[in-house]
């Protein structure tokens, strides 16, 4: 069995493999762990939270809107 290498992993419990981010090749489907570790990074950002400014919140891929 190969050995899967973590790439992202935060306290929250969000993680990223490698193979996970192979996903982000043009063509392909992306790989849920890849939305919500980039989730993850963009919520953590400061300058995504600017005083006097409304807070952006980047949500994780199981938060779906359907019409």
């Amino acid at each position: 069995m190969p050995r899967r290498y973590v790439m992202f992993e935060d306290m929250f419990g969000a993680r990223a493999e490698a193979i996970a981010l192979q996903s982000l090749e043009i063509g392909s489907n992306v790989a849920g762990s890849v939305v919500d570790a980039w989730a993850h990074v963009l919520n953590g950002d400061p300058k995504f939270s600017l005083p006097g400014m409304p807070r952006r919140l980047f949500c994780v891929h199981t938060v779906v809107v359907r019409c």
